[in-house]
C-alpha cells in the first residue's frame, strides 16, 4: 500500500487508505466466516453491507464509470 502523503486528495485516492486496504483483503474472509462466527450472537448480515463495501472498493475507479 502507497504510503499517503499530506495534501492527497484521499476522495480521488480511497485506495490509498488503510479502509479500502482492510476491506480489499479482509472482507470476502468476512463474509465467509460470519454466519458460523457471529450470525447467532449478531443476526443475519443485511445485504446492503456487502452493496456498501462494493461501492467503497469501486469509488473512482474508471473501469468502473465512476472515475475522477
Amino acid at each position: 500500500m502507497a504510503p499517503v502523503k499530506a495534501g492527497v486528495d484521499l476522495f480521488r485516492h480511497s485506495e490509498r487508505t488503510v479502509l479500502y486496504w482492510v476491506l480489499f483483503h479482509y472482507f470476502g474472509k468476512f463474509l465467509r466466516e460470519y454466519e458460523s462466527q457471529f450470525e447467532r450472537e449478531h443476526g443475519f448480515l443485511h445485504p446492503v453491507i456487502q452493496d456498501v463495501v462494493d461501492k467503497h472498493l469501486n469509488c473512482g475507479n474508471p473501469m468502473c464509470g465512476c472515475g475522477v
